[in-house]
C-alpha cells in the first residue's frame, strides 16, 4: 500500500515537472510525457508500474469520457451533428475495415484479429489533438467537429472492440448480422441508462446551490452510469457520454451559477489532466525500443494502415457531405487526417485484452509503435502543418478582445455573487457597495476597451453578434425552464417554445439583430 502511494506521488511529480518543461520547449504535452516517461524508464529513475486492465477501464476511462462530454460545445455539436455522426460512426467503421484489411494482407494476423486492431487504432485521442488546438487559434467549427467526432467515435470504437474481443477471444465465428444486432442492443441500453441517470442528476442539481454537492453528484454520475450499464451488459461508454451531455445541457449550462460552473469545470479538468498525465507517462515508461525494433515491419504496416484508413474515411465522407451542402473545407480535411493522433484510449483498449489472447504480443508492439509514431512524428509536426495551411485565425487584436471579454465575464460573475451574498444577509451593505463599485469600474474599463477594438476592427462585430446570439438563446431557454418549474406554463407550452428555440439557427438570430439595429449604434459588448 505504502509503495503504491509512493509510486503515485512519483508519477504526479514527474508529470508536473514535464508540464513545466513543456512551457519552455513548446511541444505537445502528451508527446512530452511519452518521451519523458521513456527517458525516466530507460535510466530507472521511476519504477516500471503496470496498471491492471480492469483498473484502467473502470477508473480511468469514465473520467476521460465524462470530462470530455461535459465540456463539449453543445450548440456547435447540434449545428454540425450530421457531419459529426457521419465521421464518428460510418466513417470510423469504414476506417476500421480498411485498417483491418491492410494489416491482414501484409501480416499473418487473421481477419477477426486484424479487425480488432482496427477497432483499437481507429478512434482519435481527444486530449492529444485538443491540447494542440488550444495552443492555436483555429476556426471554432473545425474544433467543434474534431472534438465531437473524437467523443463519439470513442464510443463507437469501444462498443465494436468489446464485441470483436468477445467473439475472437472465445474462438467463435463472427456473424455480421448477429454482431450488428448485439451492438445495437448494447448501444441502445447505454443510451437509455445514460439518459435516465443524466436526467435524474440534472433534476437534483437544479434544486441544489452548493458547488461541493454538485461536484460530488457528477462524480457519482460519471462512475455510476458506467458501472450500472456494465452490470446490465450494455455499453458503459455510451452511458457515460450521454449522461455527461444531458447533465451539461440541462443543469450545468442552464441552472448553475457562474461560480459553480467554474468550480465544477475546474474539478473535472483537473481529474482529466491527472488521468491523462498518468496514462501517457505509463506509455513512455513501458516503451521497449528493442521489442519495437524487432516488430518494426509489422509496426510500419500498422502506421500505413492507420493513415490510409483515416484518409479513405475522411475525404470520401466529406465529399458526400459536400453534396448535401454540408461543406468541410479541404485544408480542414488535411488536418483531420494528419491530426488523427492516437494515445490513451488505444492503449487502454489494448491493455484490456487478456494475457492469453492470440497474437497479443504482436498487437501490443504494433499498438505501442503506432501510438509512438502518432504522438512524436504527427504530434510534433501538426503545429507547423496547421500553420503551413494558414488555418490559424487569431490576430493580436482578437486575443486582446478575448482577454477583455473574459475580464468582463469574471467581473459580472463576481457582482452576481456579491448581490446573492448581500440578499442572503451574509455581507454588510457597506462592504457590498464598496466591492460592487470596484467591480463596476472593471466592467466599465473592459467595455471601453471592447468598444474601441470593435470600432477599429469591424471583423470583431460578427464575433460580438455571435456571442450575443448564444447568450440570448441560453437566457430564453433558462427563462422557459424556470417558468415550467414554477408552474407558470405547462409542459406542452414549454415543449413547443423549446422546439421553436431549437429550430432557430445562430445565423438567423444574427441576421435579425443586424436588420433591426442601425450600424454604428452598438458601443458595448453584449456581455
Amino acid at each position: 500500500m505504502h509503495q503504491t502511494i509512493l509510486s503515485s506521488i512519483e508519477l504526479l511529480l514527474a508529470a508536473s515537472l514535464i508540464a513545466v518543461v513543456v512551457h519552455w520547449i513548446r511541444i505537445p504535452y502528451s508527446t512530452a510525457l511519452v518521451l519523458g516517461g521513456w527517458f525516466l524508464g530507460t535510466y530507472n529513475l521511476l519504477p516500471n508500474i503496470v496498471l491492471a486492465p480492469q483498473m484502467v477501464l473502470w477508473i480511468f476511462l469514465p473520467v476521460l469520457l465524462f470530462e470530455s462530454a461535459i465540456h463539449t460545445n453543445l450548440s456547435r455539436l447540434r449545428e454540425d451533428s450530421v457531419a459529426v455522426f457521419s465521421l464518428a460512426v460510418p466513417g470510423l467503421l469504414f476506417s476500421m475495415a480498411i485498417i483491418g484489411g491492410v494489416v491482414h494482407s501484409f501480416t499473418h494476423i487473421p481477419w477477426p484479429t486484424a479487425l480488432l486492431f482496427g477497432a483499437i487504432m481507429a478512434p482519435t485521442d481527444t486530449v492529444s489533438i485538443l491540447s494542440i488546438f488550444k495552443a492555436l487559434k483555429l476556426p471554432d467549427r473545425l474544433r467543434a467537429i474534431v472534438e465531437g467526432e473524437a467523443l463519439f467515435n470513442d464510443g463507437t470504437a469501444i462498443v465494436v472492440f468489446h464485441a470483436l474481443a468477445a467473439a475472437t477471444g472465445a474462438g467463435k465465428l463472427i456473424y455480421p448480422l448477429y454482431e450488428l444486432g448485439q451492438i445495437l442492443l448494447v448501444v441502445t441500453g447505454g443510451l437509455l441508462i445514460g439518459g435516465i441517470l443524466g436526467a435524474l442528476a440534472a433534476l437534483v442539481m437544479r434544486q441544489t446551490h452548493d458547488h461541493l454537492i454538485e461536484i460530488m453528484l457528477t462524480t457519482v454520475l460519471g462512475f455510476g452510469s458506467y458501472i450500472l450499464a456494465e452490470s446490465f451488459h450494455v455499453s458503459g461508454v455510451i452511458a457515460v457520454v450521454v449522461a455527461g451531455l444531458v447533465v451539461a445541457r440541462f443543469a450545468i449550462q442552464e441552472a448553475l451559477s457562474p461560480t459553480t460552473q467554474i468550480a465544477l469545470g475546474s474539478f473535472w479538468e483537473y481529474a482529466g489532466f491527472v488521468v491523462n498525465s498518468v496514462l501517457f507517462l505509463l506509455i513512455g515508461l513501458q516503451l521497449n525500443l528493442g521489442t519495437l525494433f524487432r516488430f518494426l515491419p509489422a509496426i510500419g504496416v500498422g502506421v500505413l494502415a492507420v493513415l490510409l484508413g483515416r484518409a479513405l474515411a475522411i475525404y470520401p465522407t466529406c465529399l458526400i457531405l459536400g453534396k448535401r451542402k454540408i461543406k468541410i473545407p479541404l485544408p480542414w480535411q488535411h488536418v483531420m487526417v494528419w491530426g488523427n493522433l492516437k494515445g490513451s484510449l488505444s492503449m487502454v483498449l489494448m491493455l484490456s485484452l487478456p494475457l492469453a489472447y492470440p497474437d497479443r504480443g504482436l498487437l501490443l508492439a504494433m499498438t505501442y509503435g503506432v501510438v509512438l509514431f502518432s504522438l512524436v512524428i504527427q504530434g510534433l509536426s501538426l503545429h507547423p502543418f496547421i500553420r503551413f495551411l494558414k488555418l490559424t485565425v487569431a490576430n493580436d487584436f482578437e486575443e486582446e478582445y478575448e482577454i477583455n471579454q473574459g475580464a468582463l465575464l469574471a467581473a459580472k460573475a463576481v457582482q452576481e455573487e456579491l448581490s446573492k451574498l448581500f440578499t442572503q444577509g451574509m455581507l454588510p451593505r457597506a462592504i457590498h457597495n464598496q466591492l460592487r463599485s470596484r467591480y463596476q469600474t472593471y466592467i466599465a474599463r473592459a467595455n471601453r476597451k471592447l468598444k474601441s477594438l470593435v470600432e477599429a476592427h469591424p471583423v470583431l462585430e460578427e464575433k460580438e453578434l455571435k456571442t450575443l446570439s448564444q447568450q440570448m438563446t441560453r437566457l430564453e431557454r433558462s427563462v422557459i425552464m424556470g417558468a415550467l418549474r414554477d408552474h407558470v406554463i405547462g409542459e406542452e407550452a414549454a415543449k413547443n417554445l423549446l422546439g421553436k428555440l431549437d429550430d432557430r439557427t445562430e445565423e438567423k438570430i444574427i441576421e435579425d439583430l443586424v436588420s433591426r439595429e442601425p450600424r454604428g449604434v452598438r458601443g458595448t459588448t453584449p456581455l
